[in-house]
């Protein structure tokens, strides 16, 4: 089952199991669009956040987010194991890598987040985690650095 996170000043929530008594998981995600900035220098796009989770230090919970250019129709996925009891903690969710389609401006870039608790290795159950300040780098012309497109997703 699916469901979408819910949205708050912080950020938005991935929560736990939503029902104990049901063997159902229920996937919650956040997808954000990004137009692509016009001086883009290249293929490399990074996407990174900080993150909150409860329960304690031996809490795992798992992310799974991709990155997708909608007009080229690729996509690269990464699963990441953070864990409980942190408190607004930086995340690279995708490392910096190519991406075919990001260089060109007029595109888009499609993120998408999400969990499924109590399912694989995601043992926080009863632990929400709260994506904070996502963003999404891209390499740019002006100095041949890396650029960040922040978006408060609150």
């Amino acid at each position: 089952s699916s469901s979408t996170a819910t949205t708050t000043n912080e950020g938005f929530v991935l929560p736990g199991i939503v029902d104990p008594d049901s063997s159902d998981r229920y996937t919650h995600s956040q997808t954000l669009k990004v137009k692509i900035p016009d001086d883009v220098a290249d293929e490399l796009v990074s996407v990174s956040c900080n993150y909150t989770m409860g329960g304690t230090g031996t809490s795992i919970g798992v992310i799974t987010a991709t990155i997708e250019c909608v007009e080229a129709g690729t996509s690269q996925s990464v699963t990441t194991k953070i864990n409980g009891d942190e408190t607004n903690k930086p995340l690279t969710l995708i490392a910096t890598s190519p991406l075919s389609g990001v260089a060109n401006p007029k595109n888009t870039v499609k993120v998408t987040i999400k969990r499924t608790a109590g399912s694989g290795d995601d043992n926080g159950n009863y632990s929400s985690v709260v994506i904070h300040n996502v963003k999404v780098n891209f390499q740019r012309f002006s100095t041949k650095s890396r650029s960040t497109n922040a978006f408060k997703t609150g």
